[in-house]
């Protein structure tokens, strides 16, 4: 199933012409949340937009960032690693060691004849030195530095994606907890009306004792039913409350705050209706983040193998460096420049075992990614079946929560008339607020399907591929594509 069936679907199942009055009226009444509410001053009101932009301020999706920082700027200084490096020198010094006291002169240009001398070369005088100078380092090529550099660059890219991954998680959580809010809340609603129902209930049965038309019995049996509807009331709010201080606690609000939706049931799959409608053309599970992280890994740690096997190889630096020595009233300058080849003759071979050890852990990452990419593929088409039957399930509860609100209309009137007992109208009320319940949980799990089909295709606004992905030539490791 592509998005336009989804979409085709959707519009079908919520918004079909002729839907039933009594359903109608049901929707209308769930369309006001939080009308059973009470003023909470630690209550926080938030539409779906304002909760899924706090998502960013969750703990999970704040440390995958700060990872991901981190893994840039060590991708910085690697890359930094291949600029010359310059230093500076200042040194003070005295000594009367004869070989530093004959380097020490020469380097101030002050060695005179004299300085030949057998005594003045075995026992020199005590001589003093202050040096300074600058020196500059630059390598110019080292396939180790560069395999590090690679290294660096993939793991960076890695990091980046596994963030975004892990903020489409931390989207979906929010998704889902705010669906879990306001079945919460419409439980509540359904709560309350089935407490108002039990009232006039009672009050009906109280008018028909007095006119001899029903035992005492039947007054207790309403009564009790009121209690058990009041004390349903109690519960759903209760529920109510714990399901918002969820969402605020995911959404990093302070300790003790709770959440009010005043986005409606209908509205949230309206958004999500419309975020399905807005996933690009052509949009390949291969560039999912956390395949273009699996993928990014692979190729970080074969670039990781590729700097031990350079450990074998020479390596080519350029230095130069200048110097001035001052002492006893004399000055000397000297400047240094050269090319140095460092070539490995011998390294034990343990370099080439890390290499090749770090290969195998390479190849296995790649194998995993492959398989991750076929577990997404089946992951879409479940949500996908999924999805026909929650849609299924939204005309279903439709059609019985109609009938049974019909039923308990019409029970109601025969009861008044006293052509039905108590039992058939208690019955008749308990299969409408069963059927209210079935119709919230048959939404509120068509929005959990769509929420979690996004996840499952990629909910990142970032869609850029993976350039080793896109050339990779085995078509049978790229998952489905999706027509928009």
């Amino acid at each position: 199933m592509n998005s336009d069936d989804i979409m085709t679907r959707l519009r079908t199942s919520l918004r079909g012409a002729g839907r039933i009055p009594a359903v109608a009226a049901f929707v209308a009444v769930l369309a006001v949340p939080g009308s059973a509410q009470t003023a909470d001053p630690s209550a926080v009101d938030l539409t779906i937009e304002a909760a899924l932009a706090r998502t960013d301020a969750t703990t999970s999706s704040r440390a995958a960032r700060l990872r991901a920082d981190g893994a840039a700027l060590q991708a910085a200084a690697a890359r930094g690693s291949r600029l010359p490096t310059v230093g500076a020198l200042l040194e003070g010094m005295t000594t009367d060691d004869p070989v530093g006291a004959f380097g020490t002169r020469l380097r101030q240009g002050r060695f005179s004849q004299t300085d030949f001398a057998i005594d003045a070369l075995n026992d020199p005088d005590r001589i003093a030195d202050l040096s300074a100078g600058v020196e500059a380092r630059w390598s110019l090529w080292s396939a180790r530095t560069d395999g590090q550099v690679r290294a660096a660059q993939a793991g960076a890219e890695a990091a980046g994606a596994m963030a975004d991954r892990t903020v489409e998680g931390a989207r979906l959580t929010t998704r889902m907890l705010y669906l879990g809010l306001l079945q919460a809340e419409s439980a509540v609603e359904a709560a309350r009306l089935g407490f108002e129902a039990a009232e006039e209930t009672l009050g009906v049965v109280e008018l028909r004792a007095g006119q001899g038309q029903a035992t005492e019995a039947d007054r207790l049996r309403a009564t009790a039913e009121l209690a058990g509807r009041r004390a349903g009331l109690a519960r759903a709010e209760a529920l109510r409350v714990g399901a918002g201080e969820m969402l605020a606690a995911h959404l990093g609000l302070e300790p003790g705050t709770t959440v009010r939706a005043t986005t409606t049931m209908n509205e949230v799959l309206d958004g999500l209706e419309a975020a399905v409608a807005a996933r690009p053309n052509g949009a390949a599970l291969s560039v999912r983040a956390d395949v273009r992280a699996a993928r990014a890994a692979s190729r970080a740690r074969t670039a990781e193998s590729e700097s031990f096997s350079g450990i074998a190889l020479p390596a080519i630096e350029a230095y130069s460096g200048a110097m001035v020595h001052h002492g006893s009233g004399e000055t000397g300058s000297s400047w240094t420049a050269g090319l140095r080849v460092t070539v490995p003759l011998l390294t034990g071979w343990s370099a080439g075992r890390q290499a090749e050890a770090v290969r195998s852990e390479a190849r296995a990452l790649e194998l995993e990614a492959g398989q991750r990419l076929r577990d997404a593929a089946a992951e879409v088409a479940t949500i996908e079946a999924e999805l026909d039957a929650a849609l299924l399930a939204v005309d279903a509860t439709d059609a019985a929560l109609a009938a049974s609100v019909e039923a308990e209309r019409l029970t109601r009137l025969r009861y008044a008339e006293g052509m039905a007992t108590l039992s058939d109208l208690l019955s008749a009320q308990a299969g409408a607020r069963g059927a209210r319940t079935e119709a919230d949980i048959a939404r509120a799990r068509l929005g959990s399907t769509l929420a979690r089909w996004l996840f499952a295709v990629g909910d990142s606004d970032d869609d850029s591929a993976d350039p080793a992905i896109l050339n990779d030539d085995n078509g049978a490791d790229r998952g489905p594509e999706f027509d928009r």
